[in-house]
This record gives C-alpha cells, sequence and structure tokens, in this order.
C-alpha cells in the first residue's frame, strides 16, 4: 500500500543515482503494483515483481534479491517505499561499497535519527536492537532496519533461500550473517 509514496520516491532515487528499482508488490489493495506498472513510462528503469499474496518481508525481499541476482546485478540495495528510508543517502551506500561488501543503514549511529515515533516505539526499536547486539555478539547500532546495501557476493554465499526469518528478524539474520562469515561490514 504504498501507492501514494511511489511516484516521489522514484524521482528522489532518480535524482541521486543512476540504478534499477524493483517495486515488489504483495497484491496490494490499494494497486500499487499496477500504478507502479503505469510509472514504467515515465520511470524506464523501474520494474515490478507482482505476488499473489503477502508471505511476510523477508519472503519478498528474498524473491527480490533473487530476481536481481538472476540478472547479475553487481550491487543490490534493499529500502522500503514509504519514505522512511532517505534516497538522499543513496550516493553514500553507493560511496561506501566501493570499500565494503555490505553497508547497512542505521537510525543510531552518532546518535538517534528517527521521525514520527511515539517515544514507546523509539525505546522498544533501540533497546531490542542493544539486545540483538549484545546476544549476538555483532558490532552493529541497528540490525532492524530495512536500508541495506550489498555486493552480490554476499546474498550469493549467505543462503538466502534457507533464512528463516520473516519480519524484522530477516534484517537480523542478514546482519547477522554477513558479519559471520567475514564479510567487510560499515554503517
Amino acid at each position: 500500500n504504498e501507492r501514494k509514496n511511489l511516484e516521489n520516491l522514484l524521482t528522489r532515487i532518480a535524482s541521486q543515482i543512476r540504478a534499477d528499482v524493483l517495486i515488489i508488490d504483495d497484491n496490494s489493495p490499494d494497486k500499487t503494483g499496477e500504478f507502479a506498472e503505469q510509472l514504467k513510462i515515465k520511470f524506464p528503469f523501474v520494474h515490478v515483481l507482482h505476488r499473489e499474496q503477502k508471505e511476510g518481508l523477508g519472503m519478498a525481499f528474498k524473491d527480490g534479491f533473487r530476481w536481481a541476482l538472476e540478472r547479475d546485478y553487481e550491487v543490490l540495495f534493499m529500502m522500503d517505499a514509504d519514505l522512511s528510508h532517505d534516497p538522499g543517502a543513496l550516493p553514500l551506500f553507493m560511496e561506501k561499497i566501493k570499500d565494503h561488501d555490505a553497508v547497512f543503514g542505521s537510525r543510531y549511529l552518532r546518535g538517534i535519527r528517527v521521525f514520527n515515533w511515539s517515544f514507546k516505539r523509539l525505546l522498544l526499536s533501540k533497546s531490542s536492537n542493544e539486545f540483538i547486539k549484545l546476544m549476538l555478539g555483532i558490532n552493529s547500532t541497528d540490525t532492524t532496519t530495512a536500508y541495506k546495501c550489498f555486493r552480490r557476493e554476499v546474498l550469493l554465499s549467505i543462503d538466502l533461500q534457507n533464512m528463516k526469518g520473516r519480519q524484522n528478524a530477516f534484517f537480523i539474520e542478514l546482519v547477522f550473517k554477513t558479519i559471520r562469515a567475514g564479510f567487510k561490514t560499515t554503517e
């Protein structure tokens, strides 16, 4: 249900980097997928992957990664379409990926950067990420964001299809497996 954001998001992405964009739609009631198909006329770099039903964010990202890997993309981003991930950060991701295998967006690196969140939601997210960092023994300030960038080698080596996480657990598992596999990462 991101129909209202798509055109703005695509315009902002195009103003920052040159990239193909895959929109994954799970048969949204607001007809996001149909609207995305129409936007391909204005934005020829757009592709749309239609899925029949909601199977969770983890499965959507797995399908998106599989789609991109089958087409030999070298660098793959993941982000939400609700404009919570600033396309203005894309050039920074591109700069960082030159020297790293994966770049993880973070709401908590060098302070707290969240907008329109209640204190309760912020407290839950921040404390959850601290707990995850401690329990998994990884150095990451924000494992639960979907704003990430990977070199294809990372995604090919961490066995995406056998990952168990569905929602935020998928993002945590991505970070954990990437770090544990010895890839060079940064936030």
